[in-house]
């Protein structure tokens, strides 16, 4: 069988037991907090490169029931500073350390990193 370069995370993506604890996982980070956006909403902001795991982070938050703020990985500080201050995402979804998430950080959202999630879920 022949697969192609760069699908490594297909396999997370199609595990319906994986995919359905990572949506677990985002959801428990998602309402285990006062929500501080305006209109209510569970937003979270994801600042990772274009992958299979951005495919596999946004379909868990959609899941999960939350809304996604996509965050370019080569946005300047000030201006992932700014939509952080409008729209108040609940967390920040991160793949590595980036400047957004020294920013968000500041601005007072929680960081979580991918490969973090993965392994509470994994445990």
């Amino acid at each position: 069988m022949k697969t192609c370069p760069g699908t490594e995370g297909i396999k997370v993506l199609c595990s319906a037991n994986t995919s359905l604890s990572l949506d677990r996982c985002l959801l428990r980070r998602l309402t285990s907090g006062p929500c501080d956006n305006p209109d209510g909403d569970r937003v979270v902001a994801v600042c990772l490169p274009p992958s299979s795991r951005l495919v596999t982070c946004l379909l868990a938050i959609h899941k999960a029931g939350g809304a996604y703020l996509p965050l370019d990985v080569a946005f300047p500080a000030g201006r992932v500073a700014h939509i952080l201050r409008d729209a108040r995402p609940a967390l920040l979804l991160v793949e590595a350390s980036c400047e957004a998430a020294d920013v968000a950080q500041e601005e007072g959202v929680p960081v979580f990193n991918f490969q973090d999630l993965q392994e509470e879920v994994s445990s």
